[in-house]
C-alpha cells in the first residue's frame, strides 16, 4: 500500500510541475489575447470538459501532464478544433497564434519554463527560509581528515577547490564527485584572523580497516545502525545481514553511530556476533569483517546559517550551481568518465526518486517534506531549462524558429526544412528518452 501511495504521489508532483508548465503558456497567451482553444489537465481521451469565453477546459483519462492549445499555432488551417478556433475569430484575425507579432509568440513559448524555474526558485527559497544554507564558510570543530592535515581551521572561507569557484555546498560536493578519491586537490581560501587569501593542498591518504561492508542511514535516530545497502562480497561472499535490518550490539556492546567503526575493527578480521531487528524480531546473526582499503575524507564541512535576507539570492546562485552542475554531468558522460544511470534520469526514475522519499519509514514527515521540496526544485529547474533547448518539438526549437525568422526579417524557413528539424529533434528525444528509462530500470534492479 505504501509503494502504491508513493508512486501516486510521484506521478502527481511530475503532472504539478507539467501543470505549472503549460499554466505559464496559458496566463501569458491570455494576457496578450491570444485565442486559446483549449486547456487541458492530464491526457488522451477526455472525461470531462465545459466551456468558457470561448475555452474549452478539460479534464483528461491519463492522470500526467497537462497540455494548452491555441487557435493557429500551426499555421492556417492546421486541424479541425483549430479550424474551428479561427472560424469563430474571423472578426479579430490578431487573436491566431501566427498572426502575433514575434515577440508576443516568444513570450508565450518562453512561459512555460520561465513558471517552471520561478517555481523552482520559490521552493529553494521555502526550503533555505525552513532549513537554512550552507555558507562556504569551514564550520566549528569540523575541519577534519584532508583539510585538518592541509592546515585549514574553522572560520576560513573557501574560495576555490581545483580551480573551480566555491559558493555553496553544492560547488563543492560536484568538484569532490567529479574528482578521483586519491586525486590531490588545491584549494584557494581565505582567512579573516589575518585577511589574507591562501592556498593549500588536499593530500589523500590510503587507509584500511576493518568493516561490515554495509551502508547505514544515518539520519536514524531509532537506535542503533539502520542497514540501507549491503556489499555482495561482505563475509567473505556470503552476506547476512539484510537491507532493512537494525544493529543492535555487536559483541554485547550497544552500537551507535559514534562507536560503531571502532567496534567492528577491534575484531581484526575474526567472526563476530551481532544483535538485529528484522522484521520486528531479534536475531543473532555471525559475520566476519571484510579488510577494506580507502581514502580519508576531503574533511571540509561548511556553516549552515539561517538569515532570511540571504535566500532569495542564495536560491538564485543555487540555481545557477545547478546548471554548471548538470552540464559537467553531461560532459563526464561523453567522455566516459560516468555511466548512464548515474547521470540521465526519466519520469519513471523521477516518480522512483519520489516514490523513495514518501515511503521511507525511517523519515518523519518534516523530513519527508522537505526532501520533496528539494526534489520539486530540481526537477522544475530542469525541466524549464530543458524545455529551453533549441530543439524541435521543444519550445527552445520554437524559439529558434522564431529567431530565424527574426532574422530574416519575418520570412519563415521552409516546410520542408521545419520537417527536417523536427525529425532530428524527435531522433534525439527519443534516444535520451530511451537512455533515461534505460538508467532508471537499471538503478531500480541494482537495489
Amino acid at each position: 500500500m505504501n509503494t502504491l501511495i508513493g508512486i501516486l504521489t510521484g506521478i502527481i508532483v511530475l503532472s504539478l510541475m507539467m501543470f505549472v508548465h503549460e499554466l505559464g503558456h496559458y496566463l501569458v497567451g491570455r494576457a496578450l489575447g491570444f485565442k486559446i482553444v483549449e486547456f487541458s489537465i492530464f491526457m488522451g481521451p477526455r472525461l470531462f470538459s465545459f466551456t468558457r469565453k470561448g475555452i474549452r477546459y478539460s479534464l483528461k483519462l491519463i492522470p500526467i501532464g497537462a497540455s494548452v492549445s491555441f487557435a493557429g499555432e500551426y499555421g492556417e488551417g492546421e486541424g479541425e478544433e483549430i479550424e474551428a478556433a479561427e472560424a469563430e475569430t474571423e472578426a479579430d484575425e490578431a487573436g491566431l497564434f501566427y498572426k502575433k507579432p514575434r515577440w508576443a509568440r516568444g513570450l508565450v513559448l518562453s512561459a512555460g519554463s520561465i513558471f517552471n524555474i520561478f517555481s523552482g526558485l520559490l521552493a529553494l527559497v521555502v526550503y533555505f527560509a525552513s532549513l537554512g544554507y550552507a555558507l562556504p564558510i569551514l564550520a566549528d570543530n569540523s575541519v577534519t581528515g584532508q583539510a585538518a592535515a592541509a592546515g585549514l581551521q574553522s572560520g576560513d572561507r573557501i574560495e576555490r577547490l581545483a580551480g573551480r569557484k566555491i559558493n555553496n555546498d553544492l560547488d563543492l560536493q560536484a568538484n569532490l564527485l567529479f574528482a578521483p578519491a586519491d586525486q590531490s586537490l588545491e584549494v584557494e581560501f581565505f582567512r579573516p584572523s589575518d585577511e589574507e587569501t591562501r592556498k593549500t593542498v588536499l593530500r589523500p591518504e590510503r587507509l584500511s580497516r576493518y568493516m561490515l561492508g554495509i551502508s547505514h542511514d544515518i539520519r536514524y535516530t531509532g537506535g542503533g545502525l539502520l542497514v540501507t545497502g549491503v556489499d555482495s562480497s561482505s563475509n567473505a561472499g556470503n552476506p547476512v545481514i539484510r537491507a532493512g535490518d537494525v544493529i543492535k550490539s555487536i559483541d554485547g556492546t550497544a552500537v551507535n553511530q559514534q562507536n560503531s567503526a571502532q567496534l567492528i575493527n577491534a575484531s581484526q578480521g575474526n567472526s563476530i556476533k551481532l544483535i538485529v531487528v528484522r522484521d520486528g524480531q531479534e536475531v543473532e546473526l555471525n559475520t566476519i569483517p571484510s579488510l577494506y582499503q580507502y581514502y580519508n575524507e576531503r574533511g571540509i564541512h561548511f556553516e549552515i546559517h539561517h538569515e532570511f535576507w540571504r535566500t532569495i539570492p542564495y536560491s538564485l546562485e543555487y540555481s545557477a550551481s545547478i546548471v554548471k552542475a548538470t552540464a559537467r554531468s553531461i560532459g563526464k558522460l561523453f567522455t566516459g568518465d560516468l555511466k548512464v544511470e548515474d547521470t540521465l534520469s526519466g519520469p519513471i526514475g523521477v516518480v522512483d526518486m519520489i516514490s523513495g522519499v514518501v515511503t521511507a519509514e525511517v523519515i518523519d514527515w518534516g523530513a519527508k517534506f522537505s526532501q520533496l521540496l528539494m526534489l520539486f526544485a530540481l526537477i522544475s529547474l530542469s525541466l524549464g531549462l530543458m524545455n529551453l533547448l533549441p530543439i524541435l518539438p521543444l519550445d527552445g526549437g520554437h524559439l529558434l524558429l522564431l529567431a530565424i525568422e527574426t532574422l530574416r526579417r519575418g520570412k519563415k524557413i521552409s516546410v520542408r526544412a521545419q520537417n527536417a528539424m523536427m525529425i532530428f529533434g524527435l531522433i534525439i528525444i527519443l534516444i535520451l528518452f530511451i537512455l533515461g528509462i534505460y538508467s532508471d530500470v537499471a538503478r531500480i534492479f541494482s537495489r
